[in-house]
């Protein structure tokens, strides 16, 4: 019998428990990102009416068509690759923006969230393949361009996001996991501030990343199902 959204939504939380049990964490710290991509917005809704507080959006346009229609109230998160001339399209309302990896991302979302008079939270990704149509800053360019947005007074850098490896079994899943915890606390003494964010886990390896100190985990397929998810208050 399939489960409902908030069925699953609970069920995630169960397992985002037990992982900070086993870190000797405080599930409190950890937020779960319900990654809508491709979800209607009356879906959305459901996993809003059982107590998500967070969504992800990865494309621009669905982010516009979908946004009016949820709960104004809930943190709208972008983590899918952004284009410089989409940027306008969310910078009046986007609670975060997950995949700076460039500088000239980092100089238009600056531009564009002073012209609106908001000061937009930001994480850099960073990349640890060769797939460029990932994105993410390699880690030789990672201080320079977090001295960059540390200039930038409408943007707020408050930590790293990262995307596992395709294909990458479970130790190396692990590992890039790991290092970016690195080099996030590397950053912070660099910065002399403490960077608290951590995006990393999606629905087949988040509870290896609340191991590893994620703060934020982007959980979609789990939560809503395939794309063909049929959908059930």
């Amino acid at each position: 019998m399939q489960t409902s959204i908030a069925e699953n939504i609970q069920s995630v939380w169960n397992k985002i428990d037990a992982a900070c049990k086993r870190a000797g964490r405080d599930a409190s710290e950890v937020t779960l990102i319900a990654v809508t991509k491709t979800v209607s917005a009356q879906t959305a809704q459901l996993a809003i009416d059982a107590g998500i507080c967070d969504i992800g959006e990865n494309r621009v346009q669905e982010y516009q068509n979908k946004v009016n229609h949820i709960d104004s109230q809930i943190n709208v998160h972008f983590i899918g690759q952004l284009q410089r001339n989409k940027v306008k399209y969310i910078v009046s309302d986007v609670a975060c923006i997950h995949s700076v990896d460039r500088l000239s991302l980092a100089q238009e979302i600056q531009r564009r969230a002073q012209g609106v008079g908001r000061c937009i939270d930001v994480l850099i990704q960073v990349g640890f393949d060769d797939d460029e149509n990932r994105g993410g800053v390699k880690e030789a360019e990672l201080f320079d361009l977090a001295c960059q947005i540390e200039k930038m007074e409408n943007l707020h850098l408050c930590g790293l996001m990262c995307v596992a490896p395709v294909n990458a079994d479970e130790g190396q899943t692990r590992a890039c996991f790991r290092q970016l915890r690195i080099l996030r606390d590397k950053l912070s003494a660099q910065l002399g501030r403490t960077l608290p964010h951590l995006s990393m886990g999606m629905s087949c390896d988040y509870e290896l990343a609340v191991e590893e100190g994620a703060t934020f985990v982007r959980v979609g397929t789990t939560i809503f199902g395939a794309r063909n998810y049929e959908v059930r208050a």
